[in-house]
């Protein structure tokens, strides 16, 4: 199943990505998993904690729609988790835009969780890669795999932006004040 987020009010998330570009307020969580320990992370970024030699331009090759190679290493400050946004670029404006990384490190690739990229090859591309922090954790007790809840009743909780960066199993329900 994909996420959900066209509904007025509900968001269904079973995705991992970045869910919103800008901020939401947030009612109430309803993270139901499918086991015991299972965990739901959501976290935040800024547009200004960029990584550390997180501006680069360099050339590169897009494949399976989430992998972007470099020819050259990209910078050891691009971690899991983090927000990688593509500024400017020599191919399709397509892969434009801000995407949360699933795997990267010291190495020449960096892979996304939102398989949406365009494949291309021997592009140029400016990017540059945001920090981010946790917002909210939710956990299923180590017994059992009950629906855990966060209910913030009339003073709505407000994220500047949503990231679905780990669930390891379930859907997440999000109401929106």
């Amino acid at each position: 199943m994909a996420n959900s987020t066209s509904g007025y009010k509900l968001w269904s998330l079973d995705s991992l990505g970045v869910i919103s570009e800008t901020g939401v307020w947030i009612r109430k969580l309803y993270f139901v998993p499918n086991a015991a320990d299972d965990v739901a992370v959501v976290k935040v970024f800024t547009t200004t904690k960029v990584a550390a030699g997180g501006k680069v331009i360099k050339t590169g090759t897009i494949t399976s729609t989430t992998t972007l190679t470099s020819n050259g290493n990209l910078p050891s400050t691009i971690l899991d988790g983090y927000v990688f946004e593509i500024t400017k670029t020599s191919g399709t404006a397509d892969n434009l835009g801000k995407k949360l990384v699933k795997t990267a490190g010291s190495g020449n690739a960096v892979v996304i969780h939102d398989a949406d990229w365009t494949n291309e090859a021997s592009k140029v591309y400016n990017w540059v890669t945001y920090t981010t922090q946790d917002a909210i954790v939710m956990k299923a007790g180590a017994a059992d795999a009950e629906m855990e809840e966060l209910d913030f009743h009339d003073r709505p909780l407000f994220l500047p932006n949503f990231c679905l960066d780990q669930l390891t199993g379930g859907t997440l329900y999000v109401y929106l004040a």
